[in-house]
C-alpha cells in the first residue's frame, strides 16, 4: 500500500482553459516501493503532453497513460523523456 500521497503536495503550476487534471494514485493503488522513474513530455512552446513511468518493487515498471490532446500532430511536436536517479 503506497504511504505517501502525492496529490497533497500543496504545489500547483499555471493553468489554462484547456488543463486537465489526471492523478495516477489510483493506478499505483497497492503497489509497494513506487519510485517515479521517467517522465515523458511533448512539447512545442509550451507542454502539451505528459506521461509519468513508475518503477515498484512488485508490479515492475508501470506506465501511466499518455496524457495529451488527441486533435495535437504529435509529428508536429518536441518529444523528451526525462530519467530520474534515485534519490532525486
Amino acid at each position: 500500500k503506497m504511504k505517501a500521497l502525492f496529490s497533497d503536495l500543496g504545489v500547483k503550476g499555471l493553468t489554462h482553459n484547456d488543463t486537465q487534471t489526471f492523478d495516477d494514485v489510483g493506478l499505483l493503488q497497492g503497489c509497494k516501493d513506487v519510485r517515479l522513474v521517467r517522465i515523458r513530455v511533448w512539447t512545442d512552446t509550451y507542454v502539451k503532453g505528459i506521461q509519468a513511468i513508475y518503477e515498484t518493487s512488485d508490479a515492475g515498471m508501470i506506465a501511466a497513460p499518455i496524457r495529451i490532446n488527441n486533435d495535437l500532430d504529435r509529428s508536429k511536436l518536441k518529444f523528451q523523456e526525462i530519467s530520474l536517479n534515485r534519490g532525486e
